[in-house]
């Protein structure tokens, strides 16, 4: 549930160098940027964009703009 993945995102969050988050716009990057979101001030995601009518290009950033990211 909701503890195994918070546990599970937290236990990656060891690094020497600044985390970012790879945003797809589907659910599991969704929630794993959520999750960092709300442990790593000023997060940055990045989405790989190959047609500028995407459909998952346009969630990814609806989800970055409604988390501030």
């Amino acid at each position: 549930g909701y503890k195994t993945i918070n546990h599970a995102v937290e236990k990656r969050l060891i690094s020497d160098v600044p985390i970012a988050t790879s945003l797809s716009g589907g659910l599991d990057s969704a929630v794993i940027t959520y999750i960092l979101s709300k442990w790593i001030p000023n997060l940055k995601a990045y989405t790989i964009n190959f047609d500028d009518n995407s459909k998952d290009l346009e969630m990814a950033r609806l989800f970055a703009q409604s988390l501030g990211i």
